[in-house]
């Protein structure tokens, strides 16, 4: 029961020193509407948000999409978002990439990118 939510303070740690490390101030927040909507990181960069999911689950399966899914359809999102889950092999898609929590990479070049 408490895997989850470990895993999700995993990856929300390795955001927050990977800003730190960069000299950043780190402003990740989470978020959650009134009907239980949520998405676990969210990550202003530039003049759009960066949402991410944590999914401690190593196998993918289409219930890991359902939070990004939704929120990407609630603000038209365009751009980048991703799903970090617990399993090994990295999956990019062409609208929400699956990271490995071994290769988050594509996270962290994505909050370099300039606009």
């Amino acid at each position: 029961p408490l895997r989850g939510n470990l895993f999700e303070s995993l990856i929300i740690s390795e955001i927050l020193k990977w800003h730190y490390n960069r000299g950043e101030d780190p402003r990740v927040f989470f978020w959650r509407d009134k009907s239980h909507h949520e998405v676990d990181c969210v990550i202003p960069k530039n003049n759009h948000l960066i949402p991410i999911e944590i999914k401690a689950a190593r196998t993918p399966n289409t219930r890991l999409f359902e939070g990004i899914s939704y929120w990407n359809t609630l603000t038209e999102n365009k751009q980048e978002s991703f799903v970090v889950y617990g399993g090994t092999p990295t999956q990019p898609r062409p609208t929400i990439q699956l990271i490995s929590w071994q290769a988050m990479e594509p996270i962290f070049n994505a909050l370099t990118k300039k606009a």
